[in-house]
C-alpha cells in the first residue's frame, strides 16, 4: 500500500466544519474527524498502491448538532395537594425531543412520572411532611441520536401549613391576656391572621400574630367574642393558608355582692345561716369569708353562706367579731375575686350555768356532789334548777362565782337528770335568756359476774376451748375486763394476759401437757364503784392417744 488519502466535502461544507484530531491528517488510515457542524457529510477515501491501481470508496455521515434546553425558569413553587404548571420544552434547534425522570423523597405524593415529549404536563403533588420538600426532573434535550446536557428542574412543594388548636379562654375583667398560636410547620416566612366578632371584650376588630390585651366585661353576665384565625406561609412569592379554626374568649363580669348590714345579738342567740347574694346573672359566684376579733361562736373561715351559729359570749363584756367576705367567680381556669366586703356582728353577755362532777356512782359513794357553776356575768349569781323535771329549786353563790355544791342521794340505784333553768347575776343585763345545760348521774349495784366462765373442760395438744365468757351486772362508769392465767387453781395472784380485756377470751392452742387455771376481774370507773373477780377456769391438757398394741400386720386364711 502506498497511501491513504481523505477528501471531506458536502452541501454547504467548509474547511471551518470539521478538523483532524489525535494526531490524525488526511492521510492516516484510520483518521479521527471532529465535527462542528451539523451537516451531511461525504467521506472519500483513495488508496494508492504500487501494485496495482489505487482503490477509492465514499460515506455520507448525519452529523446532528447537540440540542440545547431553552426554559424560562428552572423551578416552580407549590402548595401542599395543589397543581403544578405545564412546563413547555424548547431548544435552539428547529427539532428534537426531550426525556425527564423524577426523583422525590417518600414524602411527596404525585402521579407525576418520567416520560418523553416536549412538555411536561401538569400534576398535583402532596407533601405529606412538616417541611418543604422538592421535587427534582431531571431534563436531557434529544435530536436524533445526539443528547444535549442535563438541566436539573426543580418544584418545591410547602407542607399544608397548620396551627395548633387554642384551648378556648376564660379570664375576668381587667385581665391582662394573652393567646398565643403555634405553628406545626417548621417552614420560615410564617403569619397568623385573625379576626374577632366581639370588640367590645377590648380586642380590635383584627391582626397578625400573638394576641395580648386586657380583657373588658362591665356588664353583669358574661362576654364572649370568637377569635377565627389561620396560618400563611410564603416561600418564593406563593402564600399557603391552613383551614380556618376559632376559639371563643369568655370574659366574666366583675365579682358583686350585696350588701349586708352590721348585727346586733344577744349571748346564746340562734342565728339562721346568712346568704349572700348577687346581681350578676349566668353565672355562679363563690363566696369565702374569714372571721376576725372576737370569737362569737363562728368557724374563723369558710366558704359559701355563713353558717347558721348559736351567738357565743361566755365573757362580762360585748364581743364583736368582723366578718370579711371576696366574692369569686370561678369557670375554667380564670378565678375572678372582688374587692373586700365587711359587716359586724356584736353580742352582747348573757350570765350561764353549767354542771360539773362525777356522773357515774355506785351505791353508798361518800363527798358525791355535782357542782353548779355560773360565769359569764357579775357575781352574786342565782340559779334555779329541776331535779327529774320536778319543781324548781334555788341556789346562790355565796362568795364571788365560786361553784355551788348540790349533794346527790347514792342510798338506792336511780338516774337522776338535773337541769338548770335559769341564770341571774348580780346586773339586770339587756340580754335575758333561758339557760338549759343539763346533767344525768347514775346511781347503780356494785359490778358482779352472774355469769362464770366454763369450770372445766379437757383438750388434745394443739387444741382450742370453748370461749371463756362472762357476764357483769351493776356498776357505773366505763367497764374495764382483765384475764389472766394462774399455775394454781387460785383467782388471784396471777399473771396478766395481754389483750385479753374483753367479756370473752379464748386462750391461743396448748403445745404442753397439764392444768391450766384462767380468771377474770371487771372493774367500774364509777365512784365508790368496786371490782368483781370470776371464779376459776381449769383446763386440762392431755396427750394425743397412742396405739401400744396390734395384731400381725398379715394374715393367712383358707378359701371361705
Amino acid at each position: 500500500i502506498g497511501g491513504f488519502s481523505w477528501i471531506v466535502s458536502g452541501v454547504g461544507v467548509t474547511a471551518a466544519d470539521y478538523r483532524f484530531v489525535n494526531n490524525t491528517t488526511v492521510n492516516s488510515e484510520f483518521p479521527v474527524i471532529e465535527f462542528a457542524a451539523g451537516k451531511v457529510y461525504q467521506l472519500k477515501v483513495a488508496v494508492q498502491s504500487e501494485c496495482a491501481l489505487g482503490a477509492a470508496d465514499s460515506m455520507f455521515l448525519d452529523v446532528n448538532e447537540i440540542p440545547e434546553l431553552q426554559l424560562a425558569t428552572t423551578s416552580q413553587t407549590i402548595c401542599s395537594a395543589t397543581s403544578t404548571s405545564e412546563i413547555v420544552l424548547a431548544t435552539s434547534l428547529d427539532k428534537g425531543s426531550f426525556n425527564w425522570s423524577i426523583t422525590k423523597p417518600a414524602s411527596l405524593i404525585t402521579n407525576m412520572s418520567n416520560g418523553k415529549g416536549i412538555q411536561i404536563p401538569a400534576a398535583v403533588i402532596t407533601n405529606t411532611s412538616d417541611t418543604v420538600a422538592v421535587l427534582n426532573i431531571t431534563i436531557t434535550p434529544t435530536s436524533g441520536i445526539c443528547s444535549g446536557s442535563e438541566i436539573s428542574y426543580q418544584i418545591a412543594v410547602l407542607p399544608n401549613p397548620a396551627v395548633a388548636d387554642v384551648p378556648n379562654k376564660t379570664v375576668c375583667h381587667n385581665a391582662l391576656t394573652s393567646i398565643v398560636f403555634n405553628p406545626l410547620i417548621n417552614t420560615a416566612n410564617q403569619v397568623v391572621k385573625w379576626n374577632a366578632s366581639n370588640t367590645a371584650i377590648g380586642l380590635p376588630e383584627s391582626g397578625t400574630g400573638n394576641i395580648r390585651f386586657t380583657a373588658q366585661n362591665s356588664s353583669n353576665t358574661v362576654a364572649q367574642s370568637t377569635i377565627s384565625y389561620t396560618i400563611e406561609t410564603a416561600l418564593n412569592g406563593v402564600v399557603c393558608s391552613s383551614e380556618v379554626k376559632t376559639c371563643v374568649i369568655t370574659v366574666l363580669p366583675e365579682p358583686q355582692f350585696n350588701t349586708l348590714n352590721n348585727r346586733l345579738l344577744c349571748a346564746g342567740e340562734k342565728q339562721s345561716e346568712t346568704s349572700f347574694t348577687t346581681q350578676n346573672t349566668a353565672v355562679s359566684q363563690r363566696y369565702v369569708w374569714t372571721v376576725s376579733g372576737d370569737s362569737i361562736g363562728l368557724p374563723t373561715s369558710g366558704e359559701g353562706n355563713l353558717p347558721a351559729f348559736t351567738a357565743l359570749n361566755n365573757t362580762n363584756r360585748v364581743l364583736q367579731a368582723v366578718v370579711s367576705v371576696v366574692a369569686t367567680l370561678q369557670s375554667d381556669s380564670a378565678v375572678c375575686s372582688a374587692a373586700l366586703s365587711e359587716f359586724t356582728i356584736t353580742v352582747n353577755p348573757t350570765a350561764t350555768a353549767r354542771f360539773t362532777g362525777e356522773t357515774s356512782l355506785c351505791l353508798g359513794s361518800i363527798d358525791t356532789h355535782i357542782k353548779i357553776v355560773a360565769q359569764n356575768g357579775r357575781a352574786p349569781y342565782r340559779i334555779s334548777y329541776s331535779l327529774n323535771g320536778g319543781e324548781a329549786m334555788q341556789v346562790s353563790t355565796t362568795v364571788g362565782n365560786d361553784p355551788i355544791a348540790i349533794d346527790v342521794p347514792t342510798n338506792k340505784p336511780a338516774k337522776l337528770n338535773y337541769r338548770i333553768l335559769s341564770v341571774q347575776d348580780a346586773d339586770a343585763v339587756s340580754c335575758d335568756g333561758l339557760n338549759t345545760d343539763s346533767i344525768q348521774v347514775e346511781i347503780a349495784d356494785n359490778p358482779m359476774i352472774t355469769t362464770q366462765p366454763i369450770a372445766s373442760q379437757q383438750v388434745c395438744l394443739g387444741g382450742q376451748i370453748e370461749p371463756l365468757k362472762v357476764v357483769n351486772a351493776g356498776g357505773a362508769g366505763v367497764l374495764k375486763v382483765q384475764w389472766y392465767t394462774n399455775s394454781v387453781a387460785e383467782n388471784y395472784g396471777g399473771q396478766k394476759i395481754d389483750g385479753a380485756d374483753s367479756l370473752s377470751f379464748t386462750p391461743a392452742a396448748f403445745l404442753s401437757v397439764g392444768n391450766y387455771y384462767y380468771y377474770c376481774t371487771i372493774t367500774m370507773n364509777g365512784s365508790n364503784c368496786g371490782s368483781a373477780t370470776s371464779e376459776i377456769a381449769r383446763v386440762e391438757v392431755v396427750a394425743d392417744p397412742v396405739i401400744e398394741a396390734y395384731q400381725d400386720l398379715s394374715q393367712t386364711t383358707c378359701l371361705n
